[in-house]
Parts: C-alpha cells; structure tokens; sequence
C-alpha cells in the first residue's frame, strides 16, 4: 500500500530518463529507496513527490511539475522547496510568463482545499505547515531532539546510496542541484536523522544515471545487496519475527522499556492488547494513545481537543506514559533489563528470544554490510527477549 505511490513515480521517472535502464538499474538496487518507499513519514512522502516532479522536469512537463512542487510543499514537508529552487530558475528563464501563471492557478488549485481542509477539521483557521517552520526553522526546537556531526549525512548517503553518489561530483548538471540544495540545507542543521536524507534520493539517482554503466552497476548492485542483507538479518527479522511471537489471542498491556523505538506499528498487536510504557533511563516525551473514540463524540470532536495537558513542545518527560512494571501482562526488553526501572516484586516467564545486533560492540564494516566470512565473525549480537507475566 505505502509502496504503491512511490512505485508509480518512479516508474514515470524511469519513463522519462535519457538511460532508462541505467537508472532502473540503480533504483532496483537501492537501499535508501527500499527502505524509504515503505516509510509512512513526511520525508517519504516529499521522497514519492520528488520523483514526480523530477520525471515532469525531464518531459518539460510544466503543469505536472508546478502541481508536484506544490503538493510536496503542502502535503509534504515545507522544508523542502529548496529541492524546487533550480527548476523554478529554470522554469522562469525559459517561460516567464507562462511559469507565473501555471504557478497561481496550481497554487490555488493545491492550496486552497489543504487550507479548508484544516479549517474543518481543527475547527479554526490553522496552518501546520507554518507551525513546522516556526517550531524547527524559527525557534530552532529540532536541537531538542538530539545533535549529529556534519559526517552523520556523509555516513548515511553511502549507506542507502553508496556508489550513485559519484553522479553530483562527476555529473554536476542541472538535475544534480536539487539534492546539493537540500543537503546543504538539512547539513546546516544541528539536529540530523537518516529520513531528512530521503528527498535527494531522487536527484542523486538521476544523475548518478549518466555515468558509465560498468563503472557504477556492478558496485551499486553487490553495495546495495549487501546492505539490504544486513539490515533483515540484524534488524528487520529478529524484530518482527519477536512481535510475531506474542500469542494472536493475547490480552491486556505488552510493555516495552528503553528499547520503545523498535515498536513496528499495531499490525503487530493482538487486537485485544494494547501497548503500554514502562520507566526506563529514556527521559524524553513519548507517544500517547490516540484519544478513545467512546470519550468524544467524534473522530473531529477528538482532534479539536485541548491536548496541551498531555503533550509538550520541549520534550520534556510525561509521567502519565508509563504504567508499572507490575501491570504490564507481556515485555518486550534486551537481555540485561538495564533499561526497566522498578521496585516491583514480579516475575516474567521467558517467551520467546531473537539474536539483534549489538552495535556498540560489532565493527563499523561488519554491521554496516553483511559480508561473507566475515561480518557473522565479527558481529556481536543481544537477546530481544518477549515475557509472558507469572500469574
């Protein structure tokens, strides 16, 4: 389902390249994309937008590309407008007056139901698209939720990209600017994740699709292989493989501790439990339970709700997340229970445990790539561990 958009654009895009099979080559054989083209996040969504606009580029297809940019900024991600920067140059140089008139009617075209939309469903006029601006460009909010070196960026591009990043130094066209823009931009941030990467995938690819075949498609398929084969066998499988493990008829509260992040989503819940925080040394703010449709008279009713007594911008910690240990019916947690902290005398029964990768104590090449001979050698893994409660 998630896939489907970002298959279809990338197929238009792939249509509209100079060197078709160069370049569905390379997206074939892409971590990055696999990864994010199934991530249901706003820089997905810019990532599936992005190669929109990027296919109508290469047809000159003009309202086609105004009616992508504009969706991305809207329904996307504000950010990344600086991904439109050349094509709006180039589209003004070449169509003055043309590009300012398609630009006005697709901008109200897109605009205007997005706006009324909010308005309906907040009950007032609302903009959370200058809400993410203020609070991250603004007031600089982001550094609240952590800091990387410049080298984070360089890092992770390898990783999903890896070979393709030769195309924006040995092909420094005009499709190429796009992703110099943003990661000039996101690189300039204090606070980085892997997911702001995603919208220059696109950019990379298409440039990386005019270098010599021989020269980037056998190193981008063995990278990318080897990369996708690291990230199922130290991540995907041991963590879906353990949530696959809780009983279908299970109920009540499966706890999770410091490790809350590996929570793949409620597709993996039994429909009668429900998950549940225990304290653990993670001092930030978690998610809360969406608003119970039986407390509010409807789905609307509970969006316009004053949440500011659950919620704060500051990621400060909010008591009322957890519940005690005692409570919890299963737990989730790594093999040496520093994470849970708690007084309570009770007693778990072991499930069910999955080897995961320990990255502090595993080398940089061994978890970055499953090499053969030597990455299962050198790899130092955990015990994911589901508890069944003692009754």
């Amino acid at each position: 389902g998630l896939c489907a958009p970002c298959a279809a654009a990338e197929a238009a895009l792939v249509a509209s390249a100079p060197r078709k099979p160069v370049l569905l080559a390379l997206l074939a054989t892409s971590p990055g994309m696999f990864v994010a083209s199934a991530s249901f996040l706003p820089s997905a969504v810019a990532l599936t937008l992005a190669a929109a606009h990027h296919a109508a580029w290469l047809t000159d297809s003009a309202w086609a590309i105004v009616f992508a940019v504009l969706a991305t900024v809207w329904l996307g991600w504000p950010f990344v407008a600086v991904l439109f920067v050349p094509f709006a140059i180039d589209f003004l140089i070449r169509k003055p007056v043309s590009s300012i008139k398609t630009g006005l009617l697709a901008g109200l075209g897109v605009a205007a139901p997005v706006v009324a939309f909010d308005a309906f469903v907040y009950g007032r006029l609302a903009s959370p698209l200058l809400n993410v601006l203020r609070y991250n460009a603004v007031e600089a909010s982001d550094t609240l939720y952590g800091l990387e070196p410049a080298s984070f960026y360089l890092k992770n591009l390898f990783l999903n990209c890896n070979i393709a990043l030769l195309g924006l130094a040995f092909k420094p066209t005009k499709h190429a600017l796009p992703a110099w823009l943003w990661l000039a931009v996101i690189t300039a941030r204090p606070h980085k994740e892997e997911r702001f990467t995603y919208p220059a995938f696109v950019s990379i690819y298409v440039s990386a699709s005019a270098l010599p075949p021989l020269l980037v498609l056998p190193p981008a398929a063995a990278l990318g292989a080897s990369r996708l084969a690291a990230l199922r066998a130290y991540y995907f499988k041991p963590q879906l493989d353990l949530w696959r493990a809780l009983p279908p008829n299970a109920t009540g509260h499966v706890c999770v501790d410091a490790d809350w992040y590996r929570y793949p989503s409620t597709f993996f819940l039994p429909p009668t439990a429900r998950l549940a925080f225990v304290a653990s040394d993670f001092d930030g703010e978690l998610p809360r339970p969406w608003y119970s449709l039986h407390s509010a008279p409807s789905v609307f009713d509970a969006v316009r709700a004053d949440v500011s007594a659950f919620f704060n911008d500051r990621n400060r910690l909010q008591p009322d997340r957890y519940i005690p240990l005692a409570a919890c019916d299963f737990l989730l947690t790594l093999d040496d229970d520093d994470g849970v902290v708690s007084n309570d005398d009770v007693v778990f029964d072991l499930l069910a445990s999955e080897p995961i990768l320990d990255p502090v104590n595993t080398p940089t090449l061994a978890r970055a790539f499953l090499l053969p001979f030597y990455s299962h050698r050198r790899a130092r893994f955990r015990d994911y561990r589901l508890l069944q409660r003692r009754s």
